[in-house]
């Protein structure tokens, strides 16, 4: 099977890519991971903080706040991420629940990547760019 042709892809295709990924790991785990042990309720938790803060990441980006803040959310993110895997590792989760913890966290990193590439925000401003009468920022 013949690799597409990605030389003419949106520079923001991998960014989006690895949000709707991450939010799909996110979302699934949710609905499939019932709630009756500790570990299970505590990643539930770390879970509903990660979809919070994707949330959060696609409307800086869609609101074009600045570079800057998109960066911040990207950061947040991941630290979230990374936190429910930590709280995994103690615990007696089974590999199916560990590895696709790791997998969001490898999204997650996708995102921070996409984020730094200066192709991959083309036309966020970056702070000194910004005026008074932007948007505030999103609360996190």
């Amino acid at each position: 099977m013949a690799e597409p042709d990605l030389s003419h892809e949106d520079p923001s295709a991998p960014l989006a890519r690895a949000i709707a990924e991450l939010d799909g790991f996110v979302r699934k785990l949710s609905l499939d991971l019932p709630r009756s042990m500790p570990w299970q309720r505590q990643l539930h938790v770390q879970l509903g903080r990660a979809e919070h803060l994707v949330q959060i990441l696609r409307m800086t980006i869609l609101l074009k706040h600045s570079r800057e803040e998109a960066i911040e959310a990207g950061r947040e993110l991941n630290a979230a991420c990374r936190a429910a895997l930590g709280a995994l590792r103690a615990s007696r989760a089974d590999v199916k629940t560990k590895g696709s913890v790791a997998c969001m966290v490898a999204a997650s990193g996708l995102i921070g990547e996409a984020l730094t590439n200066e192709d991959g925000l083309q036309g966020l401003p970056s702070d000194a760019d910004s005026n008074s009468e932007s948007v505030p920022p999103l609360r996190r």
